[in-house]
């Protein structure tokens, strides 16, 4: 009588290993099995022995992986159920618990009649428990609350983030798929009753505007863009390094804030940060002619206001003559004064005139004179950047 499987550990079934497999037969000897699904050909029965009798000789050299291959290639050219335990019984051996209990719940399902079910299901229980003993533990946590934890290509999650996975010993990909993002996956390996964490970094999303319909968008640590953006590009959470350069030398530099799965949209005004292009500077000189220009200008029109005075006065002291045949002397010296003031006024005018024109034909000339630079807006302080929303259209990209 065989002992019972669910009485011994596999490292003690070693002692054991012939009484154990069922030995299926093939050919003409094979009336007493279930027939096939399909009618094999003679080559594929002969392959089929010949894979069951390596798969014997491996079990019984005690290489189990090696053995369960050669059972189940015996079992794909044949079809016999019988085969399934075989294959099952080597991957115990081998303590490959999953396939292990795999195929002996096959060998079951195909034969639940057979001699040795009774034994057969209680190493399946015994496999499971083993198999529970040995779960790793996977604590799941998010940038983003509430996403659901997938494993492998399950359709169903197993959770909502956060959240504790148990899992078989092992490579493993886990996966959450946020709203609006693609889905993010992830690899663990675990060891039997490991405690381990994993952590999904949810990125948040960047989008943007500027009032320059060129240019370079430079994130770094992630890459080049181009200007106008047509969609957000995605972002770990956090601080990001951003240069933005346009044509005709526009230009802005800073940092932007990204939220984990938000949409962040900034407006770069960055058209007064174009610099003056080099070399259209005005010269000292021009400067100042055209400053003494300017005063030739104001001196004359005072000249011409006090010479309209004085012939004002001159005109009243005619009018008094002819009227009562004498002269006020004050009004006379107040004529004069004015006449004088406006002579004056007309020679500085003059005077101003002819140096400023002076100064500009010498600035002409030399082509050397000292030059005050253009203005150019420091890149750094450009203007920050401004948080967009749904009514601004400062830009109309």
């Amino acid at each position: 009588m065989k002992p019972s499987m669910t009485t011994l550990h596999p490292r003690h079934m070693r002692l054991i290993l012939a009484s154990t497999l069922l030995f299926a037969t093939f050919g003409a000897a094979s009336t007493m099995m279930p027939a096939p699904a399909f009618a094999q050909s003679a080559d594929e029965i002969e392959q089929a022995k010949q894979h069951f009798f390596d798969g014997q000789k491996a079990y019984q050299d005690e290489d189990f992986d090696a053995a369960a291959k050669s059972f189940l290639a015996a079992y794909e050219l044949s079809e016999r159920a019988e085969l399934l335990y075989n294959v099952g019984k080597s991957y115990w051996m081998a303590e490959n618990l999953l396939e292990a209990q795999d195929y002996l719940q096959r060998y079951i399902n195909a034969m639940p009649e057979a001699n040795n079910a009774e034994e057969v299901i209680e190493a399946i229980i015994e496999i499971q428990q083993e198999l529970a003993t040995q779960m790793a533990t996977v604590q799941v946590t998010a940038s983003q609350p509430k996403l659901e934890v997938f494993v492998a290509d399950e359709d169903t999650p197993r959770c909502k983030i956060p959240c504790a996975v148990s899992l078989m010993p092992g490579e493993h990909t886990l996966s959450v798929h946020p709203a609006g993002a693609e889905v993010i996956k992830k690899k663990i390996t675990l060891k039997a009753e490991e405690q381990a964490s994993l952590n999904f970094a949810i990125p948040g999303q960047l989008l943007i505007y500027s009032d320059q319909r060129s240019g370079t968008v430079e994130v770094a640590g992630s890459g080049s863009y181009s200007l106008p953006m047509d969609a957000a590009i995605g972002l770990a959470p956090g601080s990001h390094n951003i240069t933005v350069t346009g044509p005709d030398g526009a230009f802005w530099e800073g940092t932007v804030e990204v939220e984990s799965g938000e949409l962040s949209e900034v407006s770069l005004p960055m058209a007064s940060t174009i610099p003056a292009p080099e070399g259209q500077g005005i010269s000292t000189l021009r400067t100042v002619s055209f400053a003494l220009a300017g005063l030739a200008v104001g001196l004359g029109a005072g000249g011409a206001v006090m010479g309209m005075q004085a012939a004002d006065t001159h005109d009243t002291l005619g009018q008094r003559q002819s009227a009562l045949g004498s002269v006020d002397a004050a009004m006379v010296e107040q004529g004069r004064s004015q006449q004088l003031g406006a002579n004056i006024l007309y020679a500085a005018s003059a005077a101003s005139l002819l140096a400023g024109a002076g100064l500009f034909t010498w600035d002409l000339m030399s082509g050397e004179s000292e030059e005050i630079p253009a203005s150019k807006p420091a890149p750094k302080s450009a203007p920050e950047p401004v948080e967009a929303d749904d009514d601004d259209d400062l830009l109309g990209l």
